[in-house]
């Protein structure tokens, strides 16, 4: 499976394809006070909460327009 990750301003966006299919959109807010921690937090439960967790990860895109 491919994860595309798009950190944006208002929202961070996990998109999972298969092939070139794209299977499940999912979404946390972004937030400048959020911890590492926190936002580790916050992907593990939404993984775990749409049963992604287990997946095989073949590739991944990420895209920030947040600097770092």
């Amino acid at each position: 499976m491919k994860i595309t990750v798009d950190i944006g301003n208002t929202t961070i966006a996990f998109g999972f394809f298969e092939q070139q299919e794209l299977k499940k959109v999912v979404m946390i807010d972004t937030e400048s006070r959020r911890t590492f921690d926190q936002y580790r937090m916050d992907v593990t439960n939404l993984l775990v909460h749409e049963q992604l967790m287990n997946i095989e990860v073949e590739e991944a895109i990420i895209s920030s327009v947040v600097p770092i």
